[in-house]
């Protein structure tokens, strides 16, 4: 059977990358045992990152919330591992532009569908990022008028 898609690829001059190429099934019953594209066996994923989005196969936000918050994690614990100043104002900036960033983009992080998309935030307050909340905290309570 011929892949049309690659046959309209090569046709318009572009180059399909047949390593990154994957078949996701969204829902739970399995639709095509499998495809191929150039002769190569696509294989079937759980979950596909696409523009640093998460997307996986119950189109649920679980996987990206935890990803995204693990990587937060690990920018705010190397934040507070190398500077060597404590200067509040300092690490404010450093989590500003280095963290929030992280947790701002694709704002499901910022108003989760489920409690346990929920649950790795209140967990990130607790753990390293909770440093950084208290030191955001002293700073606005700092900047806010009497």
């Amino acid at each position: 059977m011929p892949c049309l898609l690659y046959d309209w690829a090569k046709e318009w001059q572009l180059e399909l990358s047949v390593d990154k190429c994957c078949v996701m099934n969204i829902g739970t019953e399995n639709c095509t045992p499998y495809l191929t594209l150039n002769n190569s066996v696509l294989p079937i994923v759980p979950n596909i990152r696409d523009l640093g989005v998460i997307v996986s196969n119950d189109l649920s936000a679980t996987t990206h919330v935890t990803d995204t918050v693990s990587k937060a994690h690990r920018c705010a614990k190397l934040i507070l591992r190398t500077f060597i100043s404590q200067d509040v104002n300092s690490l404010v900036r450093a989590f500003i532009i280095y963290v929030r960033p992280l947790l701002e983009y694709n704002t499901v992080i910022r108003s989760p569908h489920t409690a346990r998309d929920l649950m790795p935030l209140s967990v990130s307050s607790v753990d390293s990022l909770s440093v950084c909340e208290v030191i955001i905290n002293i700073h606005t309570v700092n900047d806010c008028p009497a």
